[in-house]
């Protein structure tokens, strides 16, 4: 027995020094199948834009400068690999992406179209383009304006693709670079250019293009990356785990904010959430804010004229006092005009912001069945649309009060051009509040000459306030021709205007239940 145990413990021993010797070996062989792994990189040839600043471009020396290079050689620098930069025409750069030529790294918008020949990274941010325009040419609110237009696109571009397949009423004019478009558009050529919101503002200030001003309308918000040819998953691992690792250490940030002056969009729902609620609490805050400094701008208007006309008894001096209390007035009023046209556009640039993070989670939360969180998500859609609806209304109310505004007269079709594009913004709040939206024209009505924005903004006003004030039933709305003599009818199933408040209604700011205890929101400016 003592023999027999004796024997199984060395043979025990020894098939145990062999499981150990094996482990070794196996994870010798991983360590070395690891280090040439990374060492198979080789030199990597990557393919960018020769003209997208500040993401990636040409100086004027002919050396690769932009975001993404700063971070391509960081990454470099981490796996110990060479990379050789190539800037070209991005129209070149796609297509040899495309056939699988030349370039195996790129750095580009996220698109399923793309993603069937490349493999894109963890996104480096979220950016989308803008509508850029003349300062002198009449504001683009959103892309039904470009209709029928010509428009300046960079060649083989993400917006260029998405245009044509979406938008194809617009004329697309393609160009080279981004800055070339914008350049050709402050010659005076064509109606505008989309272009990248970041790199349009940053080409503005290099290139001095003062003449040129942006919409801040946000067109496809979409992911930044890099990407690698299609399969290459070795490759676009070790470039997501360089990312995290420059994020870690604080190189991403200070490569961002070298390039980028504001600051990082999150990718996280739920702090686009929380900074939306901050964000509306501010906004409604400036709005009350400017609705108490108009008040009280009004009122030191009045007490000087009156000081003025109590004080001075002499003819002549009382007009000489007159002439300058009325030129201080205007004064005012071109100040305040002034101040609500700066106020309303700082404040409509993040409310489009707004509006897109709004419509990110809405996509994110698409598939997640989070009714609560979809009820919430359309709230603020509502109330943000309201709020530019309202700021808009303010500044037509206050140029046109200050005089500023002055009829653009063209020949309009009022029902092409006006009348169906507010019944098709309208029709969905009629929609969720079960009313029967019906239009009907009695007979063909031709061009009419007059301005189409003044035309709008009464037509709107009016059309709205039918849907907002009748509770259910219908709202008919009827354009004709009497007499030589073009109508517009609108009729509902709401509550009505008594006969005695008919005569204020085209009193300024009067609105008939501003009273009553469930007072109804409305347009109160005629």
């Amino acid at each position: 027995m003592i023999i027999s145990f004796s024997n199984s413990f060395r043979s025990g021993r020894f098939i145990g020094f062999c499981i150990t010797l094996i482990c070794l070996i196996q994870g010798l062989n991983n360590i070395s199948f690891a280090q040439t792994s990374r060492e198979n990189f080789g030199t990597i040839t990557y393919g960018g834009n020769i003209d997208f600043f500040p993401f990636e471009y040409l100086d004027r020396d002919g050396v690769p400068r932009g975001f993404t290079i700063d971070l391509l050689n960081e990454i470099a620098d981490l796996n110990k690999f060479k990379v050789h930069i190539s800037l070209e025409p991005w129209n070149n750069v796609i297509n040899s992406l495309r056939n699988n030529k030349r370039f195996n790294l790129t750095s580009l918008y996220f698109s399923n179209s793309r993603k069937v020949f490349l493999d894109f990274s963890n996104p480096l941010l979220l950016t989308y383009d803008d509508i850029f325009i003349r300062k002198a040419d009449p504001s683009v609110r959103d892309l039904t304006y470009l209709f029928n237009k010509k428009v300046l696109v960079e060649k083989g571009g993400y917006i260029s693709d998405y245009l044509r397949n979406n938008l194809s009423n617009i004329e697309l004019i393609e160009v080279s670079t981004e800055s070339r478009a914008l350049e050709i558009l402050s010659s005076g050529e064509y109606s505008a250019a989309i272009v990248n919101y970041y790199s349009g503002i940053a080409n503005l200030k290099r290139f001095g293009l003062e003449n040129i001003t942006s919409q801040s309308t946000i067109i496809s918000p979409r992911e930044y990356g890099f990407a690698v040819l299609k399969g290459d998953s070795v490759f676009i691992n070790q470039i997501n785990q360089s990312l995290l690792m420059l994020k870690k250490n604080g190189a991403f940030d200070r490569i961002y904010n070298k390039w980028f002056i504001a600051g990082k969009t999150s990718d996280n729902y739920k702090i686009y959430l929380y900074i939306l609620v901050v964000v509306i609490s501010f906004l409604v805050l400036s709005i009350t804010a400017v609705t108490i400094w108009n008040r009280s701008l009004k009122y030191q208007v009045n007490i000087k004229t009156k000081e003025i006309v109590d004080e001075l008894t002499h003819r002549k001096m009382i007009e000489r006092e007159l002439i300058s209390a009325r030129e201080e007035a205007e004064k005012l009023s071109r100040l305040k005009s002034d101040f609500l046209t700066q106020i309303s556009h700082e404040i409509r640039t993040p409310l489009n912001v707004i509006l897109s993070a709004n419509q990110f989670i809405k996509e994110e939360l698409g598939l997640k069945e989070d009714e609560l969180a979809m009820t919430a998500i359309q709230s603020v859609e509502k109330a943000s649309m309201r709020l530019i609806r309202t700021i808009e209304s303010i500044l037509y109310y206050s140029d046109a009060k200050a005089g500023f505004i002055n009829p653009r007269i063209e020949m309009v079709d009022l029902e092409k051009d006006v009348v169906l594009p507010i019944i098709k913004e309208i029709s969905e709040e009629a929609k969720q509040k079960g009313i029967e939206l019906i239009y009907q024209s009695a007979e063909p009505v031709s061009l009419i000459a007059a301005d189409k924005e003044f035309l709008n903004q009464i037509f709107l006003h009016l059309i709205d306030n039918a849907v907002k004030f009748t509770d259910e039933g219908r709202v008919e709305i009827t354009l004709g021709v009497s007499q030589n003599h073009v109508y517009l009818r609108v009729s509902d199933t709401g509550r009505g205007i008594d006969e005695a408040f008919q005569k204020s209604l085209f009193n300024p700011l009067c609105r008939k239940n501003a009273a009553t205890p469930d007072p109804m929101k409305g347009t109160d400016w005629v």
